[in-house]
């Protein structure tokens, strides 16, 4: 590995080329962190995020008064997709744990703006290819804790699988692994094709190696983000169009959660892992709703109406789903996700989140008045 302006280097690794505007939009916020200017806004202002970062590392830091705090800081932490897009999740994590004092390893996957701002940050940076073990092995040396989070894409077991040995290898302290919530209702008779898709597949597989591995384990199933797709880059270009939530679920409910919830539990189990070695969290939002309940939610965020649209499924698939160009593998996760949806797979309740971190999770409400831009501007 060689340094290159506080860069450590060692595979550059091409990106998606997708990007809507919006999310070209977010890759600058993590530099506003740390301007002592930032204050929380409730007019749905792009800091939002950052908010929501420092306000749970107050609510954290109260918690634990006179108790120690998080203990030592770990030599390094290692977390990966820090550069993703769908919900941040690793971004949101390297913003706490620099925030809090943590030596963190943030992996990604080029050298962009995405990128610069983690070091910004005070996060040294890795541009590492998972799908290479000699990548892989440069990134976790040294590290003593992982959290291992990456996008939805058709190597994520190769790479998924190349972390987990480099972790043994290297003997880490902790091994964080964001999974997926359909994984609790999955088992070695019922993972079809017909059934789940290729990325659900993986992420079953994945957690039975981890299983097997002998590393200390925490996984984190997180349901539908409510930066996915369907809530967000869909649901906003339909409801500036028409003031529509087109969507295939029928009467069916969900519970998708916060990205920043699922970052706050990670936060948690990262920065303090002896307490939840071995232990799975299912991390869901606070209410399970129907489409007409959810369009309620954005209707009181937005303060004008938003109507729940059920579209039929294949109908669905060759209008809306059809015109983002999406891949192949992506495509038919989506499809999946949204059968499953109907059928009732995603309604899910618990109580994870507050349980982990002390604080309710978001309410749909909630998280569109914080991210009103992406519904109001084009």
């Amino acid at each position: 590995m060689w340094m290159l302006s506080g860069y450590i280097h060692v595979q550059s690794v091409q990106a998606s080329a997708w990007e809507s505007p919006a999310e070209t939009h977010r890759r600058e916020l993590p530099r506003q962190l740390r301007s002592k200017r930032s204050r929380p806004r409730h007019n749905g202002s792009t800091s939002s995020w950052m908010i929501g970062c420092t306000s749970h590392l107050h609510r954290s830091q109260s918690v634990r008064a006179g108790s120690g705090g998080h203990g030592d800081h770990p030599k390094l932490i290692l977390v990966t997709g820090a550069g993703g897009r769908v919900g941040s999740v690793g971004t949101k994590l390297v913003a706490m744990l620099t925030a809090s004092g943590f030596a963190v390893r943030a992996q990604v996957r080029r050298l962009d703006e995405r990128s610069e701002a983690l070091a910004r940050l005070g996060a040294e940076v890795v541009v590492a290819d998972f799908t290479r073990m000699d990548d892989t092995m440069r990134a976790v040396q040294g590290c003593s804790r992982v959290f291992f989070c990456l996008s939805v894409s058709d190597v994520y077991l190769e790479a998924a699988l190349n972390i987990a040995a480099a972790a043994r290898h290297h003997g880490v302290e902790v091994f964080v692994n964001l999974s997926q919530m359909t994984v609790s209702q999955m088992s070695i008779t019922n993972i079809t094709s017909a059934t789940t898709s290729k990325q659900q597949r993986y992420h079953w597989l994945v957690e039975q190696v981890l299983a097997w591995s002998g590393l200390p384990v925490v996984e984190v199933r997180a349901t539908l983000f409510l930066e996915h797709s369907f809530f967000r880059i869909m649901a906003a270009k339909s409801i500036r169009k028409s003031g529509e939530l087109r969507l295939p679920f029928g009467t069916a409910k969900i519970s998708p959660v916060a990205a920043m919830d699922v970052t706050r539990v990670a936060f948690e189990v990262i920065s303090d892992p002896q307490r939840h070695l071995g232990k799975v969290y299912e991390v869901v939002g606070p209410e399970s709703l129907d489409g007409d309940g959810i369009a309620a939610q954005y209707s009181k965020a937005l303060g004008r109406e938003v109507k729940y649209v059920d579209v039929p499924m294949e109908e669905w698939i060759q209008t809306d789903l059809a015109e983002h160009h999406f891949s192949d593998h992506l495509h038919d996760h989506f499809v999946i996700l949204a059968a499953k949806t109907v059928k009732g797979d995603n309604d899910r309740m618990g109580d994870d989140v507050e349980l982990v971190t002390g604080v309710k999770a978001l309410t749909i409400e909630e998280w569109v008045r914080q991210n009103i831009y992406f519904f109001t501007v084009e």
